[in-house]
């Protein structure tokens, strides 16, 4: 079936071309999906109190704005992922894209679930249309949300993988898809570092991390850090790489990102309706100066060293762990 389990991503799937699969059966999908989504929550009555059976429903003091950038967002993420790792021809074969597709839905639900509720899916919204009325009014955002979500995630996949769509190289879009990739993945990547709050942002932050790894790294290597792609490109200078790096793409790259991360940034102040409230990282007032720039050269000096080792290297090439690690 593709393992949908989800409208927007059969809606993603759809939007991408390629055939994969047809107008009627894309609606023979949904309507199975909502279907199930509305026979499992009496089966969870039948296991655990309907009281306390989870649904979705974003907080009472959730603005309709914010709830409908978060499903978005995520929705997008989701469906992206599921596009470029579990579609495109250029991944063919992986092991990992059912890592990658779980753990953007974790991340998401960790960042906003708080903020939105969580579901990043219109089968999964419906359910609330089984609790009552107040939770049955958010259902209109958990369909527009995600299927806007999805639909952006279907252009965004013939964007970027222009051969698996056209057949034919295109030279503008060659050379564009790897900068519009690390434009997103950086958004992403700080739209996360900026809601997701709690015990669990650490494994948020890296699960979003991750996933763009693995969506994104057979187009652009996955950077999403001016960090990484300057040891990528200090490393091309010795020949030790695959491919030829130059200084020109590196600085396309960081601008990408920069303008990606300040993306995230308005889209995370957006989801939290202010922007004071807006989380970054910073050292704690009590930390020396000299302490906190040696924490931040020792992390990145051991991220780029993994990235080097794990995505660039001859001897770990072809690995599924790149991502992971």
């Amino acid at each position: 079936s593709g393992a949908h389990y989800n409208p927007a991503v059969t809606l993603a799937v759809l939007a991408r071309g390629g055939g994969l699969i047809s107008l009627a059966d894309g609606a023979l999908y949904v309507v199975t999906q909502v279907v199930a989504a509305l026979l499992a929550a009496p089966c969870c009555w039948g296991m655990i109190r309907k009281e306390a059976a989870g649904y979705a429903m974003a907080p009472p003091n959730t603005r309709d704005h914010s709830l409908y950038l978060c499903e978005f967002l995520i929705t997008f993420a989701l469906c992206s992922v599921v596009l470029l790792t579990a579609t495109a021809k250029g991944q063919a074969g992986n092991s990992f894209f059912g890592l990658a597709i779980g753990f953007t839905v974790l991340s998401g639900a960790v960042s906003v679930g708080a903020i939105s509720g969580g579901a990043f899916n219109p089968a999964v919204g419906t359910m609330s249309l089984l609790y009552g009325t107040e939770p049955a009014w958010d259902v209109w955002a958990y369909w527009v949300a995600p299927l806007c979500g999805g639909a952006a995630a279907g252009g965004f996949f013939r964007a970027v993988a222009w051969e698996k769509c056209h057949g034919t190289a295109s030279t503008a879009l060659e050379a564009l898809a790897p900068c519009l990739v690390e434009f997103v993945g950086t958004a992403l990547l700080c739209f996360t570092v900026g809601t997701a709050q709690g015990k669990l942002a650490p494994l948020a932050i890296g699960a979003m991390l991750m996933v763009m790894v693995y969506m994104g790294g057979w187009i652009s290597g996955g950077h999403f850090n001016p960090a990484v792609t300057l040891a990528v490109w200090a490393r091309s200078l010795f020949g030790a790489t695959h491919g030829v790096f130059p200084l020109a793409q590196a600085a396309l790259y960081i601008v990408a990102q920069t303008g990606g991360a300040s993306l995230g940034a308005l889209a995370a102040a957006g989801a939290l309706a202010r922007k004071d409230a807006v989380l970054f990282p910073a050292p704690s007032e009590k930390t020396p100066v000299g302490l906190a720039l040696l924490g931040e050269f020792l992390g990145t000096f051991l991220l780029a060293y993994v990235v080097l080792h794990t995505a660039t290297a001859k001897r770990t090439s072809g690995n599924s762990f790149f991502g992971l690690a």
